[in-house]
């Protein structure tokens, strides 16, 4: 396998840091380009066949752009984010939310019900409470935990699918979408890629992937991103 090729993203579009990175899988002589971004905290890659979408490139740049719009979207570690008013405002009146996050809130609203509440986007409290807000974990105290559990909870969101609001039945309720927010990142990803005409592609983060199959002969495909965070190789199988 050899790596070639790397480009960084702002001498090629004026876009925020990436690089482009070609990789050959000398079995099949099927040259992959991956192009990628640091967003959301994370590394987030899209290869494809470059000899097979010649289009791929600019295709690969928007859908990282997506993914940067859902950052500005869903991130509590921006102030000026959808998410921080909806945190700081629901609990006084219903707040109006467009289609694609009113949806996202009430798929994770049925996640959390089919789990018994294992997945809950209201765990904001609780992520405060054990110090991951300033990304410095600690133990917090029994009373710290009982107040951060009291404010944690489904239960504690009230949708109107008709108005299209999302309100807070109580305050001091605060939604985090933590590894949510990133796969529902990638699916958009993946859709504009499609919109692109590149059906087969492998999206992922150093947590997360989207995929479609990048040849029909090939057995795996093994993501760089995924290499970092394994001590041996991590296989997708296509």
């Amino acid at each position: 396998m050899t790596l070639c090729n790397i480009v960084n993203d702002v001498e090629y579009r004026n876009k925020p840091p990436a690089f482009f990175l070609m990789t050959w899988y000398t079995s099949e002589e099927l040259a992959l380009l991956a192009v990628q971004r640091r967003v959301m905290n994370d590394d987030f890659e899209v290869s494809f066949p470059r000899r097979d979408f010649p289009q791929g490139t600019e295709a690969a740049l928007d859908a990282l752009d997506e993914v940067e719009r859902i950052e500005r979207q869903l991130s509590v570690f921006r102030f000026d984010s959808r998410i921080q008013y909806i945190n700081l405002t629901a609990h006084e009146n219903p707040v109006h939310l467009d289609k694609e996050l009113f949806d996202l809130i009430a798929l994770c609203v049925q996640l959390a019900e089919e789990t018994g509440g294992t997945v809950d986007i209201t765990s904001g409290s609780l992520w405060k409470a054990w110090g991951f807000a300033k990304r410095q974990g600690r133990i917090p105290s029994a009373e710290e935990l009982n107040h951060a559990r009291e404010h944690t909870g489904y239960q504690f969101l009230e949708l109107d699918e008709a108005a299209q609001t999302i309100r807070f039945k109580k305050p001091g309720i605060e939604l985090n979408f933590g590894c949510v927010g990133k796969g529902f990142a990638l699916d958009i990803a993946a859709e504009k890629l499609r919109e692109h005409g590149v059906q087969r592609f492998l999206c992922c983060s150093t947590q997360s992937w989207s995929v479609s199959p990048i040849s029909a002969s090939a057995t795996f495909i093994t993501p760089r991103s995924v290499k970092k965070r394994c001590a041996s190789w991590s296989s997708l199988p296509s």
